[in-house]
């Protein structure tokens, strides 16, 4: 499936206001044609970021799309955090003139929770690391610097070009807009966090839904950062255990978001 095909066929929609309940769940994905398309044109140019996810994977035929934004081309200027065909977290980034690909080392397409996380700021020591459960996997450099455009929105869960598909499960993800340290990363690495945090541009719960039920109401993934950047599911199912909103890791649930949100947005 190509990404022109899925931007097409997303025909304008505005959502209203959407509640949290005390749940843990997770997304889902088929592997085929299951994304989520936020409104958030990502983290731009060559500016400090961290992403952070809960994923549980087990197909190593192909490479899973954790969160992508950016450009779609293959050399383009976007930013990839996926998971590798090898089974290990991978970076992907570009510019016009070619792209670049940092891997971890660690293997997390177990069938198993794992808590992954990238980060990049251009004025340390080494511009890129990985973690795996909260622990260092890979600090490098590389010689093409990042310039990350803002032509796609961000998506989870399918790649930008439609070559990465994820098959599993996705939950908790995190946005920052600058570097967070390994002590950071491993502190909040089991648990919910507030959503009023320095720096937090986007946070996904995934608790919507009810887990390995009818949801076919449940197609918005909701913004917790108070900035709108809300999502869209397409393609899922929406039934039964898979491609679906189903059980999620056993992590510590935050604090109660039983309120009113406004998850009103537009999806073009």
């Amino acid at each position: 499936m190509k990404y022109t095909n899925l931007f097409i066929a997303f025909l304008p929609i505005v959502f209203g206001f959407s509640s949290f309940a005390q749940v843990q769940n997770s997304l889902h994905f088929d592997g085929y044609d299951d994304a989520v398309i936020t409104n958030f044109k990502g983290i731009s140019g060559n500016n400090p970021r961290t992403v952070e996810a809960m994923i549980k994977a087990n197909n190593t035929s192909n490479a899973h799309a954790i969160v992508q934004w950016g450009d779609w081309t293959q050399s383009g200027p976007k930013f990839s955090f996926d998971i590798a065909k090898k089974g290990v977290v991978e970076i992907e980034f570009g510019l016009n003139s070619g792209s670049a690909n940092i891997f971890g080392s660690i293997f997390v397409c177990d069938s198993q929770w794992h808590h992954v996380a990238v980060t990049y700021d251009p004025d340390e020591k080494y511009n890129f690391h990985i973690y795996v459960d909260g622990q260092l996997d890979t600090a490098t450099n590389t010689s093409l610097k990042i310039n990350t455009a803002k032509d796609y929105n961000l998506r989870i869960g399918f790649g930008l070009a439609g070559s990465k598909k994820m098959s599993g499960n996705i939950d908790e993800v995190r946005i920052w807009n600058y570097a967070r340290t390994q002590a950071q990363i491993d502190s909040f690495k089991d648990q919910e966090i507030c959503p009023n945090q320095r720096g937090l541009v986007a946070y996904y719960r995934f608790n919507q839904g009810t887990a390995d039920s009818t949801n076919s109401g449940s197609i918005v993934l909701p913004d917790l950062s108070g900035n709108g950047y809300h999502g869209k599911l397409n393609n899922f199912s929406l039934s039964g255990d898979t491609s679906n909103w189903v059980h999620g890791p056993p992590i510590v649930i935050g604090p109660d978001t039983g309120i009113s949100i406004d998850t009103s947005f537009s999806v073009t």
